[in-house]
């Protein structure tokens, strides 16, 4: 199993790509739910479509998401930032078939260090085989 994350911190080094300094404190003040919170209480089909551009966080999205809220979903569709990583073996693992599109390879100078370098692409995944 992968690590879960519940919660999105002011600290979280992504952030100094997306928010500036000051802003960060809205973020620790923010109610947040993870995704399965939202998905499951929300929507009790399993043939879902999941879109996913969330500039950096989609790493998070997948590894916090229990393979029984991914069940619920048919195709997934993600743009990732700073390559697969993880994200192809979980996506495999939760039963789906996944195909990946490397777009481009993008230095930004004004992200912290850990996130100047950014690979690009797209990973679109079909369920293929539903877990228990």
């Amino acid at each position: 199993m992968w690590n879960r994350i519940e919660k999105i911190s002011k600290n979280d080094e992504i952030l100094g790509a997306l928010i500036s300094g000051e802003d960060r404190v809205f973020v620790e003040e923010a109610d947040f739910k993870t995704f399965d919170d939202i998905t499951i209480a929300q929507n009790k089909s399993e043939n879902l479509v999941l879109k996913i551009d969330v500039d950096g966080y989609e790493y998070e999205i997948i590894r916090s998401a229990s393979k029984n809220l991914l069940n619920k979903y048919k195709y997934i569709a993600m743009e990732y930032h700073f390559g697969t990583q993880d994200l192809i073996s979980i996506l495999e693992d939760s039963g789906f078939e996944v195909t990946v599109k490397h777009i481009t390879n993008v230095m930004v100078d004004y992200h912290p260090s850990t996130y100047k370098n950014m690979e690009i692409g797209l990973i679109y995944a079909k369920r293929i085989k539903k877990l228990n």
